[in-house]
């Protein structure tokens, strides 16, 4: 992430899960699940990425 900010030249950059963690805890969401198109490895990496930004995700798929 730093070495792609440095090349936007000042030109702020963010990632869809950071600002989809931000607008959830915004709303103080506690609790979520996990809905995906992708594969069941992916879907479980997604899942491991909210429940370490302190959500439960007790469901994925």
């Amino acid at each position: 992430m730093k070495k792609l900010n440095k090349k936007a030249n000042g030109v702020p950059v963010v990632t869809a899960t950071d600002e989809t963690v931000a607008a959830l805890k915004a709303l103080g969401a506690k609790r979520i699940a996990v809905l995906s198109p992708m594969s069941g490895e992916r879907s479980k990496s997604a899942q491991a990425y909210y429940e370490a930004a302190d959500f439960k995700a007790p469901y994925g798929t």
